[in-house]
């Protein structure tokens, strides 16, 4: 059966991955797919004849993805990435390719149709994935292909029935058997799209490589629990190696971004990752993630031996009553720790923030710069706050009518605010988010500590991307 996968094309270069909806970052990156490439993977084991379209990555927009479609033929079913920045678009593509393909079944997965699921449906899909979307795009295409719905009610999705009724399936969101699945179908992808600092802050070819879902913390402003469960689910440890391993012979690909809720949840589980890349010689580099409170300095240690550089945490407010509120669990003292065993350990480190949670005020805000002036991480990120769909955030902030009048999903974007809390409105938000960016990277002695680090090559690339996010934010000042 032919099954395209389909990155929809966007205005704006934005990376569409699980929880992690977001505009290229300072580093410049768009992420590679994982998600895509691992739907790819099961449906082409599964004996489909396979297509990936990343639009966003290639710069087609839509008329120029139809001319290309015309030439192939039309798909069976086509299997859509969404976010909830880009869902009005992403919905508006699915009703377009379903002009351009009458008979061709529409599938949509992400984060916001496993939550506003029938707003998807209703807005011209097929069917509208809840979860994990792997196995069920799996069952939904075995249905499609035997033509008979046995099965589909192990699969976590709902269907859009010719009368307008809409059908729900609630079979296994998650699986407990990641080791099942193929290894993304990465040939299916033009790789050279996907560029990332190394550790010469020079622009490198990466890949993705998940050891781990599912996150049993409870952050109000998460929603990865809607996308991958709240139950931790750990892959063998030799077959992420296997995988690793296999990203170098056969794609060239040396720089990995491990993407996991936390890399260092399990501190066992990640040094037998380590100690096994050790065992085999690899000579790779790769960044990850760790919470705040999951710091240990041995385990930092052999992750720099391992071939680790950078690890970035998720320090979000340096104010204990802000990250109470936000059920963290987490403390400030927890980040200063961490940062330091981190750089202590010999790693780049990476902070961060989230400004507009619940009860921030200015002084709130400031306590966050303290925290940042106390730790001195390498490097940070600045985000305002977002209810996205799918985190406690987006039921408090609905209850509480905190989405400012006029708040579309397109302003769901982490540059931007779309809340008026009762201790500061979205444009205070947007302009202190804006001044901590500023003072962060306006840093004499800081960029003298990275350019000792990095290759001149490194430098301009560094240099440049940090100059467009310094003009973008000096813009922000006056227009929020």
């Amino acid at each position: 059966m032919k099954i395209w996968v389909i990155n929809p094309p966007f205005k704006e270069k934005t990376t569409r991955e699980g929880r992690c909806a977001q505009k290229k970052s300072i580093w410049s990156s768009l992420w590679p797919l994982m998600s895509l490439a691992y739907i790819a993977a099961v449906l082409r084991k599964d004996g489909h004849e396979v297509r990936a379209f990343d639009c966003v990555a290639s710069e087609i927009d839509k008329d120029a993805f139809f001319r290309k479609a015309e030439s192939n033929g039309a798909p069976r079913l086509a299997v859509i990435n969404t976010s909830t920045p880009t869902i009005e678009s992403d919905l508006e593509f699915v009703r377009d390719l379903k002009k351009e393909f009458p008979q061709t079944t529409t599938v949509v997965f992400g984060t916001h149709p496993s939550v506003l699921t029938n707003e998807c449906l209703d807005s011209g899909a097929d069917i509208a994935v809840i979860g994990e979307p792997e196995n069920s795009i799996r069952i939904i295409s075995r249905s499609m292909e035997n033509g008979s719905e046995e099965g589909l009610d192990q699969a976590n999705f709902a269907r859009k029935n010719p009368d307008g009724s809409i059908s729900v399936f609630s079979g296994n969101a998650f699986s407990d058997h990641l080791d099942e699945m193929p290894f993304p179908a990465w040939d299916l992808f033009d790789l050279s799209k996907y560029l990332m600092p190394g550790k010469d802050l020079a622009p490198k070819k990466f890949l993705t490589v998940t050891p781990s879902r599912g996150c049993p913390h409870s952050c109000s402003f998460c929603n990865a629990g809607s996308y991958y469960g709240k139950k931790p689910r750990f892959r063998d440890p030799d077959y992420v190696v296997d995988e690793i391993e296999r990203n170098i012979r056969e794609f060239g690909i040396k720089d990995f971004l491990i993407w996991t809720e936390s890399f260092t949840m399990d501190p066992e589980f990640a040094e037998k990752i380590c100690d096994e890349i050790i065992k085999r010689g690899l000579k790779t580099n790769w960044v990850c993630n760790s919470r705040t409170d999951a710091a240990s300095f041995p385990l930092f240690k052999k992750m720099k031996e391992a071939g680790c550089w950078m690890i970035s945490f998720g320090v979000e407010s340096g104010d204990q009553s802000i990250l109470d509120g936000a059920h963290k669990g987490a403390s400030v003292a927890d980040a200063e720790e961490a940062i330091s065993l981190a750089k202590k350990a010999g790693l780049l480190t990476v902070s961060h923030v989230i400004v507009g949670l619940p009860g921030e005020t200015k002084e709130s805000v400031e306590r966050t710069w303290g925290l940042l002036s106390r730790a001195k991480p390498d490097f940070a990120q600045f985000y305002c706050a977002v209810p996205f769909p799918g985190s406690k955030l987006y039921e408090d902030a609905i209850r509480n009518n905190w989405i400012k009048q006029g708040g579309a999903f397109a302003d769901f974007e982490q540059m931007r605010s779309v809340m008026d809390l009762p201790t500061m409105k979205a444009e205070e938000t947007m302009k202190l988010k804006n001044r901590l960016y500023l003072r962060y990277y306006l840093n004499i002695p800081r960029a003298f500590q990275l350019i000792r680090r990095a290759s001149v090559k490194g430098i301009i690339s560094a240099g440049k991307s940090v100059a467009v996010l310094i003009f973008s934010e000096i813009k922000g000042q006056f227009k929020p």
